[in-house]
């Protein structure tokens, strides 16, 4: 529902996108994975079926070994053209590897175009390297809590913030949703724009594991507009409905219960309805000129909103709130 723009999350840390990037590739790249010694054998270790001669082996050089598979190769070739290396130099792997988690989301929805015919313990393989449930906590989370997100992007209902528990241990109410599903697209189960930060209801009570269902848009994408096409407008006095014209926006609505979940504000609706009849323009002016304050800053305080697109996940119904107040002022 909300536009994710990552730049202007990382401004209030004084880091820009290419040091996030880095710093996000940076902790992938130190995944390992330890092997198991083979009975008999001096210094012979096995991971996956894959003799190894060290007891702990990088994700690239992970990555390498399932590449011997000829169909795991051929259909990363086709997900990644001119991608994958022809040696075993792990420089070059590293960087096949890099190329993966950094995708864009345009790049992003190419890959998950492509359909793995691999069989079953093939996709089992893929899955054991890009295992994403293994790495959230200790290599992707930490990440994403330091950009202080504050609402889910789907709803725009639920607070996902961080907080620190009795043993001064950081924590957060927010999950990660796959946007391409990581059991259907386990090559990209690590790819930095295919998390999208959201609410556990989102992300594992209504989207869960269903098929097919209607997402619109990477919100990650700089031409994400659901924001613009799908606008809250009045049913009644005190009941509300998010309506679109655009078929791809209804089908997202429809799919994550928008309307059905938003009826359980009926009471913000009225107060908003009822903000509006006492601070009317007129009034909102008065106290603008005695005050001194602007028109924004007074709405921002009266309503506790900001318009500006770029701020509507700072606070839970923020395009609930900003779509009304349009309509009362037009």
């Amino acid at each position: 529902m909300i536009k994710i723009n990552i730049e202007s999350k990382l401004q209030r840390t004084k880091i820009n996108l290419e040091d996030f990037q880095e710093n996000f590739w940076n902790s992938i790249k130190s995944i390992k994975f330890n092997g198991k010694k083979v009975e008999g054998g001096d210094r012979v270790y096995e991971w996956n079926d894959f003799r190894i001669d060290t007891y702990s082996i990088t994700i690239s050089e992970a990555l390498r070994l399932i590449c011997t598979n000829i169909n795991i190769r051929n259909y990363i070739e086709r997900v990644l053209p001119n991608k994958v290396p022809n040696n075993d130099i792990i420089d070059n792997w590293e960087q096949l590897l890099k190329y993966i988690v950094l995708l864009s989301p345009e790049k992003l929805e190419k890959a998950s175009l492509i359909r793995a015919n691999l069989s079953v313990e093939e996709i089992k393989t893929i899955k054991k390297v890009f295992a994403y449930d293994d790495k959230r906590d200790g290599h992707i989370i930490p990440l994403f809590i330091n950009l202080n997100f504050r609402t889910c992007f789907y709803c725009n209902r639920n607070y996902i913030g961080k907080f620190k528990n009795m043993d001064s241990i950081t924590r957060t109410t927010m999950s990660l949703d796959h946007f391409h599903q990581k059991g259907d697209f386990p090559l990209l189960a690590l790819s930095l724009y295919n998390l999208i930060p959201s609410c556990d209801v989102c992300n594992s009570r209504i989207k869960g594991s269903r098929d097919n269902i209607e997402q619109y848009m990477n919100p990650y994408s700089d031409s994400y507009d659901f924001h613009e096409k799908s606008k809250f407008t009045f049913v009644n006095q005190n009941s509300i409905k998010l309506e679109s014209s655009d078929l791809k926006c209804r089908g997202y609505i429809r799919d994550f219960y928008i309307n059905e979940i938003y009826q359980l504000h009926n009471q913000e609706v009225m107060e908003i309805i009822e903000k509006s009849r006492i601070f009317n323009g007129k009034y909102l002016e008065y106290i603008s000129s005695t005050t001194g304050e602007s028109l924004e800053n007074i709405q921002k305080y009266i309503f506790d909103v900001d318009k500006n697109e770029e701020e509507l996940d700072l606070l839970p119904l923020a395009k609930l709130k900003v779509d009304l107040l349009n309509l009362n002022e037009g």
